[in-house]
């Protein structure tokens, strides 16, 4: 219930995605929020992210945040530094979905990106410094945007995380443009296809909030 359902997004079956997690959570207790009802809130939102139902995916965040506060899960850094990227990525894909609720939505993102480079977890700070540049996107600045990502993307790359470096290399192609942009976008849609992604733009979308 923690992984599996990166391999249904990778083959691009949202739908797999969640059907997975509905199964492991019908065989589990539903008496507290266990580590599998936090996998359960985090997996369902990015089955929805994936599909393009962001705001569906924010909704059922904020209706599930509190109990998983009280559950503790919070306490723990991997499991807040997941949660707070987890929201960015809704918040922020929500935000070029609806611009009418825009400013509330790039304010409420702005306080998680403050909490997020707190966290003294290792990479929780190249994550906050990546999607800041996602941020400065949906409020419509892209020289910042584009500057922020790509200063952070040599910290993805010392940490390991290939999706997320390999995503954040095909969403800053599609915002430079160019030959610039078309080196990135390849570069990116490589490490992405080699993962098995068959749809590495949308893939990449879950993790690189940018517009659809």
């Amino acid at each position: 219930v923690a992984i599996g359902w990166a391999r249904h997004l990778a083959a691009d079956d949202p739908d797999a995605a969640e059907a997975m997690v509905d199964d492991y959570l019908a065989r589990w207790g539903r008496g507290n929020a266990h580590y599998q009802h936090f996998y359960e809130v985090l997996n369902r939102s990015r089955a929805w992210i994936y599909r393009g139902e962001p705001e569906r995916a924010l909704a059922f965040l904020d209706a599930r945040w509190a109990e998983l506060r009280r559950a503790g899960h919070f306490r723990v850094r991997v499991t807040w530094t997941l949660s707070l990227m987890l929201r960015l990525e809704a918040l922020l894909t929500t935000a070029h979905l609806l611009p009418d609720r825009r400013d509330d939505l790039l304010a409420r993102a702005s306080r998680d990106l403050r909490d997020l480079a707190k966290v003294e977890f290792l990479g929780a700070g190249a994550a906050a410094d990546n999607l800041r540049g996602f941020w400065h996107w949906a409020r419509g600045d892209v020289d910042a945007a584009a500057t922020a990502l790509r200063a952070g993307l040599p910290a993805l790359d010392q940490l390991g995380w290939g999706i997320y470096a390999a995503s954040t290399r095909l969403m800053l192609g599609r915002l430079v443009g160019g030959s610039e942009g078309a080196a990135l976008i390849g570069d990116g849609e490589r490490v992405l296809h080699a993962q098995g992604a068959r749809n590495p733009m949308r893939l990449a979308q879950l993790h690189a909030p940018g517009p659809r």
